[in-house]
């Protein structure tokens, strides 16, 4: 898609309903900052090649000031690139595979459910709900090692801090 083309589809009505619908659910204040004073800009958070701006589920959107929207879209190749070296540091491709199954399956539960709520309520939710999947799949990666995750029904990890004792006593750091 041409970025003129890009550009068009901010003045399409379909958009302006859209974009209307998140600063409405956003109470029309910047969720970094809570600034309700300041141009307000309704940010996508990812983007898909082909996709027109309104194809995207309402939880897909935040509302930012104009400081906070430039912000956010200048740092976020850093920050990528931070969190890929982060995850690479520890895990291997596959588990970092796992780990982002169980994101994307929170997140699309999530989409579903919470299109009419504040962004502070999804985040709140998927929270939990990442926790849950999230330590589920750490705990799967730990099974693999032959760890004894002792998992109970919410997906917590119960012996993840041992784990983490056992790895500090090995290397001879302190807790």
């Amino acid at each position: 898609m041409t970025e003129s083309t890009y550009t068009e589809q901010y003045k399409d009505p379909r958009w302006q309903k859209l974009r209307l619908r998140v600063l409405d659910r956003d109470n029309w204040k910047c969720q970094k900052c809570y600034d309700t004073d300041s141009t307000l800009h309704v940010h996508h958070l990812y983007c898909e090649n082909g996709k027109s701006v309104w194809d995207y589920p309402l939880t897909c959107f935040v509302t930012l000031c104009e400081k906070c929207h430039d912000e956010e879209t200048r740092w976020k190749k850093e920050c990528v690139k931070n969190l890929i070296e982060a995850f690479t540091s520890v895990f291997l491709p596959s588990e970092i595979s796992l780990l982002a199954s169980a994101i994307y399956d929170s997140q699309d539960e999530l989409c579903q459910d919470f299109q009419q709520y504040s962004r502070e309520d999804v985040l709140i939710a998927m929270g939990r709900s990442l926790s849950e999947s999230v330590f589920r799949q750490l705990a799967i990666i730990l099974n693999q090692h032959g760890e004894n995750t002792g998992i109970d029904e919410s997906g917590s990890v119960l012996m993840l801090h041992k784990n983490i004792i056992r790895e500090k006593q090995k290397y001879g750091t302190k807790e």
